[in-house]
């Protein structure tokens, strides 16, 4: 579903992108008011209008008030459902959004499941009426029609060691790399019947990788498949994909079944060239689907960071397929990653080293995820993209958070596998 996300602040608007691709909602955003309404004007003469928007309140020149009154008052956007974001909390403004028909207003800072919840009851879509197809896809997955040998090329530990065991369980042969290079490297020595590319990694990202291995099979007439996997699924990115020769697109943190389905399928039609992209990205429902714990959005919306459940251990299991000897494995792992992660974004803080704290942070991102734990998801997140706009304003206060959010998830990690080990 296309939505558009009006803000000033380009950080949110990037924050927000990459919450609504998660859900497999296609996002345009707008930098102003003025913007906003050439926008959905332009959406509605070409066909195809904005059934959503994320309005923030506070904007220089014309709010959000202002660019609501206007979609009212023009009869061909009133169809648009508006959830109105704000930083502050007014009696004042919640009148105005009745008097202007808009259904939810909602308290920044915003979490996933807040989000998730505020839009599903904007457009009249409860919970349980999701809950079904969720787990739908649930089935056995079928015996795979033969083993493969892939090319694994992911940096982060963690994810590289989730991929390896649900596959290997498969009866796959996996073969890892830890950059783009190497992947390149390892095709050009080795035959795979279908190659993983994590599209973040050092001396050559997944996208440079992709493009010399499509270079390379112009002399041999032949076409691997080739899996994009990405912790963010940005507006541009289907375009960079597809243009880099890449098959298929799933984000993380990535599915067992998933991951399972995509690569077994594109596997089977090997050497089909110039497949159209398939995005497989977090299932819609994302969050717990049962009532308890879930905010109801509605005016004067609470939305601080909540910190009684440091982490999902159900959704951490289930994207451990449900084992728990890889859950405490990649635990591990996590807890040896986490303080050089720290230390890298102390220091690229201190350096003004915008790409290193992109990295650094953006493989801390990465790891969190595995274990469903949202609050840490989010704060590295936005690191990630202070990184990301070289945007240092507040670096330090917000590292200190960060790292306080780093050190609860591995006391409560540390906590529960030694109460497991009981």
């Amino acid at each position: 579903m296309p939505v558009l996300v009006v803000d000033d602040n380009a950080t949110t608007r990037l924050i927000f992108s990459e919450m609504l691709a998660q859900w497999h909602m296609r996002s345009a955003t707008a930098a102003s008011g003025k913007a906003a309404v050439a926008e959905l004007e332009r959406a509605v003469r070409g066909g195809n209008p904005y059934p959503l928007v994320l309005l923030d309140l506070g904007m220089p020149d014309m709010d959000g008030f202002a660019v609501a009154e206007q979609i009212r008052q023009n009869p061909e956007l009133t169809g648009a459902t508006i959830v109105m974001l704000s930083s502050i909390d007014s009696m004042d403004c919640i009148s105005r959004c009745k008097e202007l028909g808009i259904c939810v207003y909602l308290r920044k800072p915003i979490k996933h499941s807040e989000l998730l919840n505020a839009i599903l009851r904007a457009l009249g879509i409860t919970p349980s009426e999701r809950s079904e197809p969720v787990e739908a896809p649930r089935a056995a997955i079928p015996e795979p029609q033969r083993k493969l040998r892939i090319l694994l090329a992911e940096d982060n530990p963690v994810n590289q060691r989730v991929a390896v065991a649900i596959l290997e369980d498969r009866g796959h042969e996996l073969i890892t790399a830890k950059s783009g290079r190497e992947a390149f490297d390892l095709f050009q020595q080795e035959t795979f019947d279908v190659i993983l590319m994590d599209v973040q990694m050092p001396e050559m990202d997944g996208f440079e990788a992709t493009t010399a291995i499509r270079e390379m099979e112009k002399l041999t007439n032949r076409h691997i498949p080739i899996i994009a996997m990405t912790a963010y699924a940005l507006k541009g990115d289907e375009e960079r994909c597809l243009s880099a020769g890449m098959d298929a697109y799933i984000s993380k943190p990535i599915h067992p079944q998933k991951l399972i389905q995509v690569v077994e399928e594109f596997a089977v039609i090997s050497g089909a060239a110039g497949s159209k992209l398939v995005l497989h990205g977090q299932e819609l429902s994302g969050e717990d689907s049962k009532s308890e714990g879930v905010h109801e959005p509605h005016f004067m919306e609470n939305t601080e960071l909540l910190s009684e459940t440091v982490f999902d251990l159900s959704k951490a299991l289930d994207l451990a397929g449900g084992k728990m000897d890889l859950f405490k494995e990649i635990t591990t792992i996590f807890m040896k990653q986490s303080s050089g992660l720290l230390l890298d974004i102390q220091r690229s803080i201190k350096d003004l080293d915008s790409q290193r704290l992109e990295k650094a942070a953006h493989l801390l991102k990465g790891s969190v995820g595995n274990f469903g734990a949202e609050d840490v998801f989010d704060a590295a997140l936005k690191m990630e993209l202070m990184g990301r706009t070289a945007d240092f304003a507040g670096a330090e206060a917000f590292y200190n958070y960060l790292e306080s959010k780093i050190i609860h998830l591995t006391h409560a990690l540390t906590a529960f596998t030694k109460e497991e080990a009981k």
